[in-house]
């Protein structure tokens, strides 16, 4: 049993928890599995969730070709721009709706 490195409770918990976050593309820098409690993963999932989908990160990962953890194109809403990379991950190719 490990101590969560967030919140300090005792943790049984086999969440790895990525250091960069996976949806940065981030596939080989992982803490070990039980560092972080399910809450305290919950917690960060909901936040990376919002952050990387209307932020100027959801056009960074389109830019650079990232995919969503599903496996798809990034995509979001900034402001009243849909933005969404290229289907193919084709770095550099990003599709920007709502420019007048």
């Amino acid at each position: 049993m490990n101590n969560c490195i967030v919140c300090d409770r005792d943790n049984e918990s086999i969440s790895i928890e990525h250091i960069v976050p996976e949806s940065f593309g981030n596939k080989k820098y992982k803490m070990d599995a039980g560092s972080i409690c399910d809450d305290c993963n919950a917690r960060f999932s909901k936040f990376e969730g919002k952050a990387l989908s209307n932020s100027v990160f959801v056009m960074e990962r389109a830019r650079l070709g990232v995919s969503s953890k599903k496996g798809k194109p990034a995509r979001g809403l900034v402001g009243s721009l849909q933005i969404s990379g290229d289907s193919k991950f084709e770095e550099q190719l990003v599709n920007i709706e709502g420019i007048n």
